[in-house]
Order: C-alpha cells, then structure tokens, then sequence
C-alpha cells in the first residue's frame, strides 16, 4: 500500500528568520508559522498552532527575505526527527520540510485583504498532480460495468418464515 506524506498550510511567520549554513554549504532556515484554528461557534477564542517549519537552499534563501508577520503559504511534508541535548536528554522535534514557500501577505495588510484568486492560483501552482495507478486484472473487485444499479443483497430479497430461536 502506498502512502502520501502532504501538507499546505497558511499562517503568519512568528519568529526571527537568521539564514544559516550546514558544514557543506547549504542553505538553511527554521521558522514558526502561527496557524490560527477555525473560529468556534461557542464564541470562545480560536487557538492558535505554532507549527515549526525548516527550508533548505533557494527556499530558504526566499523565506530570509521576508519579514516576521508575513503571511505565508507553506508546502511541504511533516518530518520527524530527535537528537541528545547537553543533558543528555532525548529531544523529539515534528516539523515540516518545506519544498514550497509562497508570500501571500505582507506583515502590514491583514488577512481580510488575502486575494481568494491568488491564493487559488498559488495553490495550483506548488500542488504537484497526484499520480494513479489502474488497477490490475487480477483485483479482488469487478469494477467493469459500473452502469449497474446496486440492489438489495440477495440474502433480504426473499422473504423466509424460518423460526429463529434466540
């Protein structure tokens, strides 16, 4: 079985953008996207998700020029990883690897001013097409006539007077 590992979110950086270097010369930069939840109906405040969020290369080369308050689209895959601190202490850290960065806000406008069509077309633009499979001759299913109306199972069409003791 195959597995898809995808995630598109829209928030605001909420963190200081420093460009760092790995020991091969990569580029490099950690930020926190603040992801605000859907408003409640009970009238109690929405939370806010702090979700860290990892660029490598040009990616980051483009996200070191934004500013913290930028309204971001961010495409990418949730990653997993931990490591020992000083202490010794197993650290667990869940972040997403960005393969995709968009700026659909600047730190001034507000999330009223977002363009539906250009966040549309941004979406389009960094969603890869998904790719199908057919499925084999040898599938445990018959999908080869799907002009045919489902009926009730043959077991319930007769009618049976049989004595069920219970």
């Amino acid at each position: 079985m195959s597995s898809l590992n995808k995630i598109i979110i829209i928030g605001n950086i909420n963190s200081t953008l420093e460009l760092k270097a790995t020991q091969e010369g990569d580029s490099v930069i950690n930020f926190v996207v603040d992801v605000k939840r859907p408003e409640r109906q009970d009238g109690i405040d929405s939370l806010t998700d702090r979700i860290k969020v990892v660029a490598w290369r040009e990616k980051a080369e483009y996200v070191a020029k934004l500013s913290r308050g930028d309204q971001v689209l961010v495409e990418g895959n949730i990653h997993t990883r931990n490591y020992d601190n000083d202490e010794g202490i197993k650290i667990y850290v869940t972040e997403i690897e960005a393969r995709d960065v968009r700026n659909i806000g600047s730190a001034s406008s507000s999330a009223d001013d977002l363009n539906q069509e250009t966040l549309s077309s941004s979406i389009e633009k960094i969603s890869p097409i998904i790719e199908t499979k057919e499925i084999s001759n040898d599938a445990p299913f018959d999908f080869s006539d799907d002009s045919k109306e489902l009926n009730d199972p043959p077991e319930f069409v007769k009618e049976t007077e049989e004595d069920i003791p219970f």
